[in-house]
């Protein structure tokens, strides 16, 4: 059965063939042939992320519990507002980004990151509204799967909409991240989901998706016309095709990080992708590290030729910044904690809502990482839905508890109550094997 872990796999295996595509077909030029010790770090740190996620079955997955519907109810609220707010303070960021010469737009980031700035906190709370976009498809998918039992398909509707924030957000930068994470996660919960959801809300979930993927596939080709269609570069052949710019785009990452693994750089020690927790490190223990300025370490890769910003996936980030071990040592701890948040699930079928957030952080970091480390950028996002996850946790006995069931049924039930027909499902692990 083609699920949720199967497209994460997929994505990969593109990954690799666009690389081969790229390779054979397109000359592309390579800085460093491409050396066995990388291609084996790559590989066994890439199938320890695998594993971490593997532990989740399509199959066997049978119930998902929301601990506190009204606390859901208050999200749902949370998220309609904030993301209202935030897509009319970046709208016109993103229009002004996207007119007139788009690249030379890109070229002068500096100067966008700087107006944004000049907002200080209300910049910082819309930003942070922005990458909580994800929430807003993961309630879309609860509504539309409880369509005529407590779900709205108005509010899921809105939901999803308003999950274009990120788009948005990320068009205020003259970035296409926006579009390919929020087309990344939608494919992940839609097939998380697609099972719970009747056969009304599939159909809405994919007239859904065309509203808001055409207009953010736009802006992305906007974008990736302006930005390379007519570039030159070092790596490539004389040949300027978009087709082989998309091909850089999607199937580069192999090579960058051969490249970026043989240089042997001094690593930033989490200057780069970690320095929002490097932050709180130096509060907590009175360290005053100077920040990194980015041409003092940019220079040891520029110096061989080697771009230390170009796409090398979530392994080479971590190289990067917290050398080889480091990253070994922190992919294995990621696949720890995705194993940890899909305990219960492997062995009952049944999956808390609160895991099912952590399970969502864990698993966009492999999904979204074959690009590069996608989360440096969204730490206090990442912090706010682990302080929600742990509110459905805490407030599980506080109210109504809702039960979805693979297939037509839909539970129920009062506060503090166990769920009794739900209990032999929750208990015993064959039931499901059995199914």
């Amino acid at each position: 059965m083609f699920g949720a872990v199967s497209f994460i796999i997929c994505v990969y295996v593109f990954m690799g063939l666009s690389g081969i595509a790229l390779y054979l077909f397109f000359e592309y030029r390579e800085l460093h042939p491409v050396q066995i010790e990388p291609m084996i770090f790559l590989s066994l740190c890439l199938c320890i992320a695998f594993y971490g996620i593997f532990s989740y079955s399509d199959r066997r997955h049978r119930i998902l519990i929301i601990e506190n519907v009204a606390l859901l109810r208050r999200l749902e609220a949370f998220q309609i507002i904030t993301s209202v707010v935030a897509i009319a303070f970046f709208l016109p960021f993103a229009l002004n980004a996207l007119s007139g010469n788009v690249g030379e737009n890109r070229w002068n980031l500096g100067q966008i990151e700087e107006q944004l700035g000049s907002h200080g906190l209300i910049n910082t709370i819309m930003s942070l509204a922005g990458n909580l976009f994800f929430l807003s498809i993961l309630l879309a998918f609860v509504n539309f799967s409880t369509l005529g039992r407590g779900g709205s398909a108005r509010r899921a509707k809105i939901l999803l909409v308003l999950s274009s924030v990120y788009v948005v957000y990320t068009s205020a930068y003259v970035s296409r991240d926006g579009f390919v994470s929020w087309v990344f996660l939608f494919t992940f919960l839609y097939l998380f989901f697609r099972d719970f959801m009747p056969g009304a809300g599939r159909r809405w979930v994919k007239r859904m998706a065309l509203v808001i993927a055409l207009p953010a596939l736009i802006a992305f080709s906007v974008i990736t016309m302006s930005r390379f269609s007519s570039q030159d570069s070092s790596v490539l052949a004389e040949d300027g095709s978009l087709l082989k710019w998309l091909l850089v785009y999607s199937g580069s990452q192999v090579f960058n990080f051969n490249d970026q693994y043989l240089i042997d750089a001094p690593p930033t020690m989490g200057l780069v992708y970690f320095k929002e927790v490097v932050k709180l490190a130096d509060v907590a223990t009175g360290a005053a590290r100077q920040p990194l300025v980015n041409e003092d370490w940019w220079e040891n890769y520029t110096a061989y030729g080697v771009e230390p910003w170009s796409f090398q996936t979530f392994v080479g980030s971590f190289v990067l910044d917290l050398t080889n071990w480091g990253a070994l040592l922190l992919t294995m701890g990621i696949a720890v904690c995705t194993r940890a948040s899909l305990r219960k699930q492997a062995k009952t079928g049944v999956f808390d809502f609160s895991n099912l957030l952590y399970f969502l952080l864990l698993s966009q970091i492999v999904l979204q990482g074959v690009f590069y480390y996608r989360q440096f950028s969204t730490f206090y996002a990442q912090i706010a839905t682990i302080l929600i996850a742990i509110s459905f946790r805490l407030l599980r006995r506080e109210g109504q508890v809702l039960v979805l069931e693979k297939g037509p049924a839909t539970h129920s039930f009062a506060p503090g109550t166990v769920p009794p027909v739900m209990a032999p499902l929750w208990q015993n692990a064959r039931y499901h094997r059995a199914k």
